[in-house]
């Protein structure tokens, strides 16, 4: 309905000449949330209106799908059976705009309510407030409990743990939830400094840490907005520099903050072994920067409160020039101020001679949120990055899919390898090594959240109890069934696969697209998922889902009878549904979670997900198929695909699409033939969308089809439906072999 972010599947929009209409109203009940049933004394002459409320009703009673609401526009009469479903009643008729009006937003008010439900859930399982262990730890929650980190962190493999401890400068890359800043926050001198020992350390780590904005400039109207999209006011050319020199100080100066209020936060708490320095070294660092500026010795300091108030000066008068300068356009005076990469050296410098206990400290600036910053400010980033080593370490974390921009200020690139390391923080779970490495952090993570918590805690497997087929009600002779017709369906397609001289169909490859199957033909029932495997296969190598799961499973345990001191466990029951929550809530909150793109994400999502779905029970050979490939991705950098681009940059920031890390396209056959661009659907959405989380197969589509489920000037109905018919078609084989689009199939998701 439009303005209300709700899709409406409607006969006189989408219905067109030459459409079956039993395919579609079959098609639009069983895939539909709720059916709305319009009663009127029309009613029962209006012979496919009865078929279809009918169906419904049958479908939401006998199939548990969908539910219907009963509208009565007249004064006719309503079947006895649909009594209890009347929902508006307006025997005077709906015969004008306001009650028209009246009418939907109460339809609406119910759908949103509905969906939101999942949203309400997780809020409650990972409120603050609760004794969940595995409720949402948040960054600057360790402000206030530093000590909440040690508690909550786990490292991770000792390959990217030994980049990141490494004085090499290196950037952290994932969606929202991978623990960028828990990783940050690791080092940070107030939470690391605790577990040293009074005499001087070796290899002792003083971090510093930074979370990056924009700042003024942001509020002058002169940048560039989101990832693509440019709404740049004209700024003279002269003006430039200007904007460039500022934007590079204010960093330098935030680093130079954020330095000194660590000091003062580990002087002041008795974490550093030293007394009466605080005055000294407060004058030796003010002098740095302010006296030989200022000319006078009217700037030094006393005290590191004293200190940071002349640094917050300074931002105040950046502000001001931003502010009167670019927004009012009125001519100021520049302000004064040398803050640059040599400034923040020497303030390193001052305090490793005045505090020997950091003397061979290795100091790290660690700053987070890199996609805030305008692309000149990401610029200062780099410039710093490239000059740190061997003054200083520098860690940066970013959302992974922000562009990356290698300029400097120095004409010379950031160079990968050379200059920084790259840490991705996304588990490809469809790797057995990368699996295994991500189950054992997930490991350490659940026993560190336990370890503080009355409960008694005998080990992941034990916590997260598994089921198998019986226990989640599957009989054994409906899956050897699907699978006996998919065998058929490829003999009779002439392409079974031969195997030692025998025509044999691979079951264990297809076994779970024969379990979907029993399910879609089973009332009621949905996709079952328990186990600590199953789980971390699911949350799609991202911590905060794997997380997020457990408190909802926690969450809805937690009313059964226990006390102190028992075993902790989470029943398979309660982790499948939690699961369900958690996917629910993952795709709904991407229309307010994500502005201006968030809604149309989530409707391609959907209609992907539906024709995905329709391989997935249909096709005899390539069912499970949730990696799309663009097969002419080259079209993606022309202007008129400039929203789907930007699309699909936001999916893979949001990390509800991924793609393989090191593997971001397949090279073709030939040189002069298009390279193909994958991105995988994150698995965590499988549940919602019905589709199978293993991404075994490809399922090839154009960009101008994916262009037409984002651009609102195309007929988004028409191009999905196209689509899904498309994939129907190709539910039986063509000639050759099934599996020549297909790729390797990874080992662990043949056992998940």
């Amino acid at each position: 309905m439009a303005g209300h972010d709700i899709s409406v599947t409607l006969d006189a929009n989408d219905l067109h000449l030459g459409d079956n209409i039993v395919d579609f109203i079959n098609k639009g009940i069983d895939e539909s949330d709720y059916t709305v049933i319009l009663f009127s004394t029309h009613s029962d002459v209006a012979n496919w209106q009865k078929v279809e409320r009918d169906a419904a009703i049958w479908s939401e009673i006998q199939n548990k799908k969908g539910k219907c609401l009963v509208v009565r526009i007249d004064q006719c009469e309503i079947p006895p059976i649909f009594g209890p479903k009347l929902f508006y009643d307006s025997p005077t008729g709906i015969d004008s705009d306001r009650k028209y009006a009246d009418l939907t937003n109460k339809i609406c008010t119910v759908l949103r309510a509905e969906h939101a439900k999942a949203s309400v859930t997780l809020s409650k399982a990972l409120a603050l407030d609760t004794d969940n262990p595995f409720r949402h730890i948040r960054a600057e929650h360790f402000d206030k409990d530093p000590n909440a980190l040690v508690q909550a962190f786990a490292p991770l493999d000792s390959l990217k743990m030994g980049k990141f401890h490494d004085m090499h400068p290196c950037f952290l890359e994932g969606p929202r939830g991978t623990g960028k800043s828990m990783l940050l926050l690791s080092i940070r001198a107030r939470n690391i400094l605790p577990e040293c020992s009074d005499s001087t350390p070796q290899n002792l780590i003083f971090g510093f840490y930074l979370k990056l904005s924009p700042g003024p400039i942001c509020h002058s109207g002169v940048q560039v907005d989101s990832i693509h999209s440019q709404t740049q006011r004209s700024v003279n050319q002269e003006d430039i520099p200007a904007l460039v020199d500022i934007s590079y100080q204010e960093i330098v100066l935030s680093l130079c903050e954020s330095l000194v209020s660590e000091l003062e936060y580990c002087l002041k708490n008795s974490l550093i072994p030293v007394t009466e320095v605080e005055q000294r070294l407060s004058n030796s660092i003010s002098t740095t920067l302010f006296s030989e500026t200022s000319g006078s010795h009217s700037q030094v300091a006393h005290s590191f409160p004293e200190l940071r108030d002349k640094l917050s000066q300074v931002h105040r008068k950046i502000a001001r020039y931003v502010r009167y300068k670019f927004t009012y356009r009125q001519d100021i005076e520049v302000p004064v101020a040398e803050f640059d990469f040599d400034a923040l050296v020497s303030v390193i410098a001052k305090v490793k001679s005045h505090i020997k206990y950091l003397s061979s400290a290795m100091f790290v600036a660690l700053i987070d949120e890199y996609e805030n910053l305008l692309p000149y400010q990401q610029r200062a980033i780099n410039t710093i990055v490239k000059f740190a080593t061997p003054h200083f370490s520098v860690k940066v974390a970013k959302k992974i899919g922000i562009s990356d921009s290698p300029g400097t200020f120095i004409n010379q690139e950031l160079q990968e390898t050379h200059d920084y390391s790259r840490i991705l923080l996304v588990y490809d779970v469809g790797n057995t090594d990368g699996c295994q490495e991500y189950q054992d952090l997930l490991s350490s993570i659940v026993e560190k959240q336990i370890g503080v918590t009355h409960w008694n805690y005998r080990g992941i497997d034990e916590l997260l109890p598994a089921s198998n087929d019986v226990q989640e009600g599957l009989d054994e002779e409906h899956i050897s069934g699907e699978l006996n017709l998919m065998d058929n369906q490829r003999r009779n397609g002439d392409t079974i696969t031969r195997e030692n001289g025998q025509d044999r169909i691979k079951k264990n490859h297809y076994r779970q697209a024969a379990i979907y199957r029993v399910i879609a033909n089973t009332p009621g029932r949905t996709k079952h998922f328990s186990g600590f495997k199953k789980l971390a296969f699911i949350s799609s190598g991202i911590i905060r889902y794997f997380q997020e799961i457990l408190g909802v499973a926690y969450y809805l345990t937690s009313t059964d009878s226990r006390s102190s001191g028992q075993d902790i466990y989470l029943p398979p029951t309660r982790q499948s549904e939690a699961v369900h929550i958690v996917s629910d809530n993952a795709l709904t909150t991407l229309s307010k979670n994500v502005e201006t793109y968030g809604e149309t994400l989530k409707i391609m999502l959907i209609d992907l997900g539906g024709c995905i779905r329709q391989k997935l029970l249909k096709h005899v050979s390539e069912p499970e198929a949730a990696r799309v490939t663009i097969i002419d991705a080259e079209l993606l950098k022309q202007e008129e695909f400039a929203l789907l681009r930007t699309v699909l940059d936001i999916g893979v920031r949001e990390g509800v699409l991924q793609t393989r890390e090191g593997r971001p396209a397949f090279l073709p056959k030939h040189g002069s033939d298009p390279q193909e661009v994958e991105f995988n659907i994150c698995r965590v959405l499988a549940p919602s969308l019905q589709i199978s989380p293993r991404l075994r197969w490809r399922t090839r589509v154009r960009a101008t089809v994916l262009r037409g489920l984002v651009d609102p000037d195309l007929n988004r109905r028409s191009v999905s439906r196209n689509l899904l018919l498309k994939m129907a078609m190709n539910t039986k084989p063509s000639n050759g072999s099934p599996l020549q689009h297909a790729l390797e199939f990874g080992n662990n998701e043949d056992q998940v």
